[in-house]
């Protein structure tokens, strides 16, 4: 089968699949369209689309197509999704920002010394990230840091940088250079920019792995993005969204604590991941209020870097085998790419 995909963003699908060969426009027997940014057409060719937004965004966002109009507009199609969601045939899961981060990495190898315990790169301001900083940034000794104003325009725009960054003088040495050039302006983050130099895989700075910080720590908390939170708080939802954020994780070989909708742990492990219960208390991920979350899994993380050493390596070592199973599976592509595959076969 032949696919139109001038972005590229199904190139790993296409190169893990015998099925699947790269097509112009009118040879091609499916169209690839990303859903956003652009105006869609009507067209009666079959259509792989691709919405890596939130459910969230999804229902509530006025610029945003809802599915039901992708339908009107692509009658013959599929849609695959970010967010995780087993009750609806007509989306398949297919987690890109994993995918790409896989594409675009090596796996992190430990240098075999660490720099400082924790790593806690949370990106830009948000409520609940404002939390976690607060609980966290007493602990700058023993965990590298990195906490910024979104970028200009953004809902945080009316708070000032003074009271919302920091980046540890660790990062701004080891973390990737081309990302900090070109990504950070005026104490600023704006992670969706291209990488120029594997742009024809459609890679975004955000999905590239820092390996020089990874490779110097031991745990590392993750703040992921927040979209779906309200409609988990209000039981609208099950699922749960994913990005780059995990991703990395999944795939750092590292333990971590994951600050992400209600029963994202439990989500992950259903998906085959393997969580460290018995080493950090994961009790937060049953909590309901999204801010109370927040503050249980920094408290979690915090419990753990407060261990004496040798207890947090026996800890270390008692999950290493886990570590290795959650990065050989989130680096199995065939994993995320068969079912897809499946999917779109069945339209034919």
């Amino acid at each position: 089968m032949k696919i139109f995909d001038n972005e590229n963003h199904l190139k790993e699908l296409v190169e893990h699949s015998s099925t699947f060969f790269y097509a112009d426009d009118l040879t091609s027997d499916f169209e690839v369209v990303l859903v956003g940014g652009s105006k869609i057409e009507y067209s009666s060719k079959n259509t792989i689309l691709i919405d890596p937004e939130s459910e969230y965004g999804r229902k509530f966002e006025k610029d945003r197509y809802s599915y039901e109009d992708l339908k009107k507009l692509r009658p013959n199609s599929i849609i695959l999704v970010s967010h995780f969601t087993d009750n609806n045939s007509r989306l398949q899961f297919y987690p890109i920002d994993w995918v790409k981060v896989v594409s675009a990495n090596n796996p992190p190898k430990h240098a075999g010394y660490t720099i400082k315990d924790g790593l806690c790169m949370i990106g830009g301001w948000t409520p609940r990230r404002k939390l976690i900083y607060e609980k966290i940034a007493k602990y700058y000794k023993n965990v590298m840091i990195s906490y910024y104003p979104r970028q200009s325009g953004d809902w945080d725009d009316i708070h000032t940088k003074t009271f919302h960054h920091y980046v540890d003088p660790l990062i701004e040495k080891l973390d990737i250079s081309k990302f900090r050039n070109q990504c950070i302006s005026k104490g600023r983050l704006f992670t969706q920019e291209d990488v120029p130099a594997i742009s024809n895989n459609n890679i975004i700075y955000s999905q590239l792995i820092p390996q020089k910080l990874y490779s110097r720590i031991n745990i590392q908390l993750v703040a992921e993005t927040e979209d779906d939170f309200q409609l988990k708080e209000e039981r609208h939802s099950e699922g749960f969204y994913v990005t780059e954020k995990t991703g990395k994780a999944l795939y750092s070989g590292l333990p971590w604590v994951i600050y992400g909708a209600e029963g994202f742990l439990k989500n992950l492990k259903y998906l085959g991941f393997e969580s460290f219960g018995d080493i950090i208390d994961e009790s937060y991920d049953d909590v309901r209020c999204s801010f109370e979350r927040a503050e249980r899994a920094a408290d979690s993380f915090i419990e753990f870097i407060k261990q004496p050493e040798r207890i947090k390596k026996l800890a270390l070592q008692k999950v290493r085998s886990r570590c290795v199973h959650n990065q050989k599976l989130v680096s199995n592509l065939k994993i995320w790419t068969a079912p897809v595959e499946e999917k779109i076969k069945k339209m034919l």
